[in-house]
């Protein structure tokens, strides 16, 4: 009885291969001076700055949810500095620069590098959190931006207050080098409140870059799916095309003994003799492949399983135009999206933060009609296109916008 309770126990092995996903803090940045002027000048009614981080300071890949940024003087106290963060708008991007291209002798102009990525409004018109007693200001995102790790990150902070403060927060910075190695700048107006096309147009001034600490969902491996023998199917585990594919077995009653072989089904090469088989990065070579690990205590006691690896193509996100792009009068907005077929196309209109679903049909398009519109425009920003993996939006044209066009009016006089 008590041999087969052994047998029993050595035939329970997990495959550790399901995610969770966990908060990670990235602290950049040992303040070497308080500056004033960076993320946000709340001494202005106007105020905007750009600034890089590096990917090798961030050196973390996740979905960055949240940025925290310390101050030494709030400038009227924490909840007069709430106050002034009302209404401030983020945007974000990937860039291979490593400096902002600023040409002082030029007024300032910021150059806006062609390798750069469209921007992503990330926080739009949100007003902080401020904590008085950890000196710290936080900004969370709506939606949460994917960085990818392989490039450098760009913020870029819009702040209209509503009105001047006579004390001016100073925020945690430091320096960053000058001249060519300037990596951040900032602009601002007083006496009203401006867009970021007014402010861009003003004369620029290189600042220090802000102390920041970056939240981000981090992905990681935990204990999933289970399986008892070969009977049966197999458990399947899906992955996206460049996804990485390591199987990782854990299991119960092992001794000094125990050995480890994987093979894949139906051939007899042994593909790793340890816990961890890793099968690289996944390619549609790999799907639908099964994989078998036999474990054995002394040769006697056996136990097997085995898994079946799925892999999935991410979806093409091919292009988004407005049907008509402008027109007079009374305009119903028609904007197309191309890409797979079956894919949903998650989008937001004009600086609104609900986020929209459409589904891409079987011609490889969808059209998104809005209510009509007698003045101004309607844009779409393209924020997700998903079909189980999520397309690749790096370099593509996220946005189209539909404008009312003022009709003109004529009269013909008499020439005496």
């Amino acid at each position: 009885m008590k041999k087969m309770t052994f047998l029993m126990a050595i035939m329970f092995i997990a495959f550790s291969v399901n995610a969770q996903t966990t908060d990670k803090i990235i602290s950049i940045g040992t303040s070497d001076v308080d500056a004033g002027n960076l993320p946000l000048n709340y001494f202005y009614s106007s105020s905007c700055s750009q600034f890089i981080y590096l990917k090798d300071e961030i050196k973390k890949s996740g979905k960055i949810k949240k940025i925290v940024f310390t101050f030494s003087s709030s400038g009227g106290g924490a909840n007069n500095l709430q106050n002034e963060t009302a209404g401030t708008t983020i945007w974000a991007r990937h860039t291979t620069k490593n400096n902002i291209v600023y040409d002082a002798a030029k007024g300032g102009n910021v150059i806006e590098p062609e390798n750069s990525e469209p921007w992503t409004m990330v926080a739009n018109a949100t007003t902080a959190v401020v904590d008085g007693t950890k000196k710290e200001v936080t900004f969370t995102f709506s939606p949460t931006f994917d960085y990818n790790k392989t490039k450098n990150l760009e913020f870029r902070f819009l702040n209209n207050s509503s009105a001047t403060t006579s004390g001016q927060p100073k925020f945690k910075a430091f320096s960053t080098g000058d001249g060519a190695n300037i990596r951040a700048v900032y602009f601002a107006v007083d006496g009203r409140n401006a867009s970021f096309e007014e402010l861009k147009a003003l004369d620029k001034r290189a600042g220090k870059l802000p102390v920041i600490k970056i939240v981000m969902e981090e992905t990681s491996k935990t204990t999933g799916n289970t399986g008892t023998s070969t009977s049966g199917n197999a458990t399947d585990f899906s992955y996206c095309v460049g996804e990485k594919v390591e199987l990782d077995a854990k299991t119960t009653n092992t001794d000094n003994n125990t050995t480890y072989e994987w093979t894949e089904v139906g051939k007899t090469d042994v593909k790793a003799t340890t816990n961890v088989l890793d099968l690289g990065n996944a390619t549609t070579a790999l799907n639908n492949k099964e994989y078998q690990l036999k474990v054995s205590n002394g040769g006697t006691c056996i136990a097997t399983n085995k898994v079946k690896i799925v892999v999935n193509e991410k979806p093409e996100f091919t292009e988004v135009n407005a049907k008509d792009a402008s027109d007079c009068g009374e305009v119903t907005p028609v904007f197309i999206v191309k890409g797979t077929a079956g894919a949903t196309v998650k989008y937001t209109v004009d600086a609104e933060t609900e986020v929209k679903t459409a589904t891409i049909g079987s011609n490889g398009e969808v059209e998104i009609t809005l209510d009509k519109i007698t003045t101004g425009s309607k844009k779409i920003t393209i924020t997700e296109v998903v079909k189980g993996c999520t397309a690749d939006l790096s370099g593509k044209t996220i946005t189209a916008t539909v404008e009312v066009l003022n009709k003109p009016t004529v009269k013909i006089v008499q020439k005496k």
